[in-house]
């Protein structure tokens, strides 16, 4: 049973003080008018004339007019109201007039109406109109322009049928009873007196002959002032007529075609039936406390099984039952297990048979360790019974089920159609207000095991909302925790782009086939405000969640304004991207000018030292000269600047002069008097720790004519900053790791250049590995949705990519030997010194900074294409080819029978 609330929500004292106070719905003997001039039309002979039938439509039972509603087909139905317990005046979300009524059907059934617009003041003044003069007599109520609201009565299970726009027809049981014909597109005025009909008559009784004038007001008035007509005569003969108290009664069964309408469309009352030697009794009557009955029902909805969070923690499986006895309403079920492969799996419109139900109030129907259950399948007529069944399923049973599965069918074929509400953007979400939206799934978080929480799906179409929480806005993965907690401290917790929605009952079942990036629909979408003023959504009930597949994108306007939208929000945050990497590049660019500034500085210095010491240097002795036994130590002086070797090539000139005896460098020529004296450089990087003997120097006479060429020769600069731990004994070309040549598990040092890598894309070589399942989530996710880690807790990062390496040296022309070679785990850590592969999956400057750092040894080619995914150059922008650099490496060749692998080892790139 479901857990009704003590009190409704009621109304604010602005609504309370404009409500209407109208007298009891059934009014004693003492408390009527003392002259009572007319009385209510006889229940027991109510038959409708042309007219009526005509304005009103068909006299139906209540579930049939609500269903006929709920349909949303415009049928010509009506219902029978015994009274009227409240009405009520306010305001509706778009600040137009509303109208709420709170009646009672014929048969006890509570119902509420709600008038919107300029439909409010007819049925308004009516109702006001019947309550100022006592006659408190039933009305008649049609179907056209109704609608059934997705919400139910706040704290019931009860309908509200409201009218927004189109007819309302309603009528009071007088003999001149008043009307309200209001249409909104005609206007009529209310209390429009029916045109005059003839008398008819119908046969009630033993065959006598009962007439009923169904004149017009005027009629009536004359009629009252002369104190006869068909009026008085009916309230002589009416004992309840005469006693002036009113009688209510469902429509009569009796000749003629409109009292056969309403009585085929009555249901019968509802009976305990015996199928199989049980007693099955309908939903209506378990409602005593301890009370163990026998169930067959029709499921309304279900939620997914889940373990109990208290007692034995069994698992468990609730689900809401209804059946024609319960119009409106449901009993809430909780079936119990000792394993999940014993519950049913039903869905919506299943038929559910359940034997021995202990009946409990305010905590939900029990059904434990009873393994007595079978399941119909409406759509298939396929029977599943329980893997432990007691006592078999009778024919009877069966056939039972098969009915109920039939009325299942045309009930939730009414009130499960699909009406549609206002199209709104995230931007335009209000409070309580239901609407349809189609957004883009941001991430999904289902629910844990043990966790009462209900699963949860994050939505955008990437327009701004002033109440949703700003947190949210990091599931969009294009924004890094650092940028938004500034954010948050700049404009607060609210306004963001995401709105969290929590799901229950059958939403639940959208889980199993979204997945970031996929463009929904979701109908009737809530908007609730929580305690905290956060504006989030909630949806329940049957599934609304319907996924846009990628063909049909183009078709759909509300889609292609979403991509749009996405698309504008992408660039803006490329620009800002842009902006903040110019702004920290020109930064680094200022440092490097200043340290070059200070570099040319110390150089001038060097040089200007050098050259005042080369001056006041004492003569350079010559060879017969004996050399001094201890030659007196120099002062330290300044290493001059590294100068290249030049080769002086002779002009076309002097073609016939022979060559020089070697390219590398000059002979030394004897000293001549009158030449220059230049002293041969010194190498940086040999220091000298003593004072060392002066050199011959050389007298190098420098025609105009020549050219200087630099030689290229072999240099560490040109090569990619790497520290190798592999020592120089193990140094092998590659060329003889390709050929298999050498031992298993053995490490290497080799001397490479990179020519490709894999993943080509920069951006995937941060991994996130779930440490249950050790499944590789994708680039969105930093949770496994297989384990129902919604927390991130179990995943570990680590860089895992493999490079295509080729020998750095060699004759050219000829081909060179390449191997791949994988860097994954603790050595590739090591190789990216300094660089963390969480902060580089999330935060993009990290992801930059990786870009430079791996510059040197892919070269600008490469490096641009493993980027272009994610950086995109503007067109027209020059472009600085730089070519990869060699690097030394240390490699560990390991064999699985035919099968070699290249792994990186013992190697780190020096910190910038």
């Amino acid at each position: 049973m479901t857990r009704l609330k003590k009190s409704l929500k009621r109304t604010g004292t602005s609504e309370r003080a404009e409500s209407a106070a109208l007298p009891p719905p059934f009014p004693t003997p003492s408390a009527a008018p003392a002259a009572q001039p007319l009385a209510p039309r006889s229940a027991e002979t109510l038959t409708l004339d042309d007219e009526e039938l005509h304005r009103l439509g068909t006299l139906t039972s209540f579930d049939s007019w609500l269903g006929r509603v709920a349909s949303g087909h415009d049928v010509g139905v009506c219902i029978l109201m015994r009274s009227v317990e409240q009405l009520k005046e306010a305001f509706n979300e778009k600040y137009e007039a509303l109208c709420l009524v709170d009646a009672t059907a014929a048969r006890g059934q509570r119902i509420h109406f709600a008038f919107h617009g300029g439909l409010c003041a007819s049925v308004s003044a009516l109702l006001r109109q019947r309550a100022a003069s006592g006659r408190n007599a039933p009305l008649l109520l049609s179907a056209y322009g109704a609608q059934l609201a997705p919400h139910v009565f706040p704290g019931t299970n009860e309908p509200v049928v409201e009218w927004r726009e189109g007819r309302v027809a309603m009528r009071a049981l007088w003999d001149a009873g008043e009307w309200c014909d209001v249409d909104e597109k005609a206007r009529a005025a209310p209390g429009a007196a029916a045109p005059a009909k003839r008398p008819r008559t119908s046969t009630s009784g033993k065959g006598k002959e009962r007439a009923h004038d169904d004149a017009a007001g005027s009629s009536a008035g004359s009629a009252r002032s002369s104190g006869s007509g068909s009026a008085s005569k009916k309230a002589k003969a009416t004992p309840a007529a005469a006693q002036g108290t009113p009688t209510y009664i469902v429509p009569r069964t009796g000749k003629g075609k409109a009292a056969a309408i309403a009585a085929a469309a009555v249901p019968a009352v509802p009976t305990t039936r015996t199928l199989g030697g049980l007693q099955y009794p309908p939903l209506s009557m378990c409602v005593r406390n301890g009370q163990i009955a026998n169930v067959i029902a029709v499921v309304a909805w279900k939620r997914e099984a889940r373990f109990s969070a208290g007692g034995t923690g069994d698992p468990m499986l609730s689900l809401g039952l209804c059946d024609p006895s319960t119009p409106g309403k449901h009993f809430s079920v909780n079936i119990f297990s000792p394993s999940m492969l014993e519950l049913p799996t039903p869905v919506a419109g299943n038929v559910l048979l359940l034997r021995k139900v202990y009946i409990q109030r305010l905590a939900g129907v029990q059904y434990k360790d009873r393994p007595d259950w079978a399941l119909l399948t409406a759509r298939n007529d396929a029977l599943q019974r329980s893997p432990r069944l007691m006592h078999p399923i009778s024919g009877a049973e069966e056939d039972a089920m098969r009915e109920m599965a039939a009325w299942g069918a045309a009930h939730f074929n009414v009130l499960t159609s699909n009406r549609s509400r206002p199209q709104v953007t995230l931007d335009q979400l209000q409070g309580s207000v239901f609407c349809d939206i189609t957004a883009e799934v941001v991430k999904t978080f289902t629910r844990n095991k043990g966790d009462n929480m209900p699963p949860e799906l994050y939505i955008t179409d990437y327009t701004f909302h002033a109440a949703f929480a700003r947190a949210n806005d990091f599931k969009l993965g294009d924004i890094s925790q650092d940028e938004l907690d500034e954010q948050r401290r700049q404009h607060g917790e609210f306004g963001g782009f995401v709105c969290g929605t929590s799901l229950w009952d059958q939403q639940v079942e959208a889980l199993d086939f979204l997945s970031t990036g996929d463009i929904v629909t979701i109908s009737n979408f809530q908007p609730r405000v929580q305690p905290n003023n956060i504006l989030q959504g909630r949806l329940g009930g049957r599934l609304t969640i319907s996924l846009i597949r990628q063909d049909q994108h183009k078709d759909i306007k509300e889609v292609q304004n979403l991509l749009r939208s996405k698309e504008a929000r992408r660039l803006a945050r490329a620009a800002q991207e842009t902006a903040r990497m110019e702004a920290m590049l020109g930064e680094h660019d200022e440092e490097a000018e200043a340290a070059a500034r200070e570099l040319e500085e110390a150089h001038a210095q060097r040089l200007a030292g050098a050259q005042g010491a080369s001056e006041s240097a004492p003569p350079i002795p010559s060879a017969e000269s004996p050399e001094p036994s201890a030659p007196e130590p120099s002062p330290p002086q300044p290493s001059p600047p590294e100068v290249k070797p030049v080769i002086r090539k002779p002009s076309p000139s002097r073609s016939a002069s022979p060559p020089s005896p070697s390219p590398e460098r000059e002979v030394p020529r004897p000293r001549a008097a009158g030449s220059v004296v230049r002293a041969a450089p010194v190498a940086p990087a040999a220091p000298v720790a003593r004072a060392a003997p002066r050199q011959v120097a050389q007298a190098v006479p420098r025609p105009a004519s020549d050219e200087e060429v630099a030689v290229e020769a072999p240099c560490a600069s040109r090569d990619a900053r790497t520290k190798c731990e592999v020592p120089e004994s193990c140094s092998l070309t590659l060329a003889a790791l390709a050929a298999r040549t050498v031992q298993e598990d053995t490490t290497w040092r080799v001397r490479v250049r990179v020519v490709d890598c894999l993943p080509r894309d920069i951006d995937e070589w941060a991994c996130a590995v779930c440490a249950q399942c050790d499944a590789t989530l994708p680039r969105e996710h930093n949770f496994c949705v297989r384990c129902g880690d919604d927390d991130g807790q179990s995943v570990r990062f680590t860089f895992n990519f493999g490079l295509l390496v080729e020998e750095a040296s060699g004759a050219p022309g000829v081909k060179r030997a390449r191997v791949p070679i994988v860097v994954s785990g603790e050595q590739a850590a090591k190789f990216l010194c300094g660089m963390d592969p969480q902060q580089v999956r999330e935060r993009p400057d990290k992801l930059h900074r990786l870009r430079r750092r791996l510059l040197p040894i892919l070269g600008s080619t490469l490096a641009e294409a493993a980027s272009a995914a994610s950086v995109k150059r503007e067109p027209g922008a020059e472009t600085q080819t730089t070519p990869a650099r060699p690097m030394t490496i240390g490699v560990r060749v390991s064999r699985s029978g035919a099968r070699v692998k290249y792994r990186l080892v013992g190697t780190a790139l020096e910190k910038e």
